[in-house]
């Protein structure tokens, strides 16, 4: 008895977990982390208790449905993503969900043993453990089944909750099959039909695994979009900052320099002309102090990963050498400047695997509509013969390697074309943008 007990109760946590898995599946979360475990624990406590307690007073899941109702009512209302009458819907269907499989639990029951409806509804739950793991089976299939109906996920999704639902209802009969079994009303007719559900529920069983790892998997690409999403506003911050501070070093040279003009005037004015060739002499000196700055290309984000490069390279004794031919101003700021970056920033990299002859070369030509972007770096070693994806050799994944992803989604988002090649020690990259 004690078992039995035990066993009703796990199948009590089982139709729980199947009820708030039906409304979690139906829409979107609103929190995420603890407080979305915390949410999830708490309606379920409340559904549970609800089963458990009432359970003592009502045999039916006439009142229990409604009840069940209101609790998913509550949870979807403060934990989901939804309007608040599709969230009622929903709860609604799970009572009509609720009550309709006890009715036919019930039926079969009644049919099986041939006993009265009074008599079954106060009937031991020990004595049906197996028709109460059968009603979870049910619930779950008729709620897949009602959400690939009238749920908003549509595609693979609904495809894969109609599977689902089907799954479930072969378990069911499955397990009423085995009801009959024990109970000793089954004939060899019927252990056909049984052997039959039992091929078609492990078929299910493959699909709802598959199902499961296809999830898995989308739940992995979307975390690496997330993080991709996060890495690239990291990285154009980084590029606002870059122009702010080039911005106050124009701001700054200009000042100094006009101080320094006016010097240079009064010298001149008062004909003192040694010291102003020995104060000229000095400012040139001085001058070597500045960072260079590169010319208005007439894009903000390619003046930003320009002026980053010179320093950068300046710093790690990196020859860098660049051209700019017209004015590419029609690709937007951000997605030249992440582009450049990128590239830059893996050109450097590879630069100071070298020891000697560090060079970097970008030449980036508009015309016609079309961007077109050459680089060239030395390399210290064959680059494609042990990455020819270009894949991020660091070890920390999770957070880095989305350079080349980065480079590849604006790539695609201006249908352009890339292309990369080794020669003579030099890795070369060619790259063409569409504008529009």
């Amino acid at each position: 008895m004690g078992e039995s007990t035990a066993a009703a109760y796990v199948i009590d946590v089982l139709s729980t977990l199947v009820a708030m898995e039906y409304m979690d599946h139906g829409f979107d979360k609103k929190y995420s982390g603890a407080a979305r475990i915390m949410l999830f624990t708490g309606g379920c406590l409340a559904y549970y208790g609800i089963m458990v307690l009432l359970n003592r007073y009502i045999v039916f899941e006439g009142f229990l449905g409604i009840s069940y109702g209101v609790v998913l009512t509550a949870y979807g209302l403060i934990a989901l993503n939804g309007k608040a009458q599709k969230v009622i819907v929903h709860s609604l269907l799970w009572i009509l969900i609720a009550i309709s499989s006890s009715y036919m639990i019930y039926g079969t029951l009644g049919i099986i043993t041939g006993r009265s409806l009074n008599t079954l509804m106060i009937m031991d739950r020990d004595a049906v453990v197996f028709p109460i793991l059968a009603g979870c089976a049910l619930k779950f299939s008729m709620g897949r089944a009602a959400l690939a109906l009238y749920g908003r996920k549509k595609g693979p999704v609904q495809a894969e909750d109609g599977m689902l639902a089907g799954t479930f209802f072969c378990m069911f009969i499955l397990i009423m099959g085995m009801f009959l079994m024990e109970e000793g009303r089954l004939d060899q007719r019927g252990r056909y039909v049984l052997a039959l559900c039992m091929l078609m529920g492990i078929f299910g069983v493959i699909v709802f695994i598959g199902g499961f790892y296809h999830r898995l998997e989308r739940y992995r690409r979307e975390e690496r979009e997330a993080e991709f999403r996060r890495e690239t506003k990291c990285q154009q911050e980084e590029q606002i900052r870059d122009l702010y501070r080039m911005g106050r070093e124009v701001n700054r040279l200009r000042h100094d320099m006009k101080g320094r003009l006016n010097v240079l005037y009064r010298l001149v004015v008062k004909e003192r002309y040694a010291e102003a060739a020995e104060y000229i002499e000095r400012m040139g000196a001085d001058l070597g102090n500045y960072p260079e700055l590169p010319q208005d290309t007439g894009n903000e984000g390619l003046n930003a990963a320009l002026i980053k490069a010179v320093q950068e390279c300046r710093e790690k004794e990196i020859r860098f050498r660049y051209v700019v031919m017209g004015r590419p101003d029609r690709i937007d700021s951000m997605d030249m400047g992440t582009l450049l970056y990128n590239l830059l920033s893996n050109g450097i990299e590879a630069c100071m695997a070298v020891e000697t002859e560090r060079e970097l070369e970008l030449v980036v030509r508009e015309e016609d509509g079309t961007i077109e972007i050459f680089m060239e770096n030395t390399i210290s070693g064959s680059v494609l013969k042990n990455n020819p994806n270009l894949e991020s050799r660091k070890q920390d994944k999770r957070y880095h390697g989305f350079g080349m992803e980065s480079i590849r989604g604006i790539i695609g988002k201006y249908q352009g074309h890339y292309s990369y090649r080794e020669e003579s020690g030099r890795f070369i990259q060619e790259i063409d943008l569409r504008d529009g």
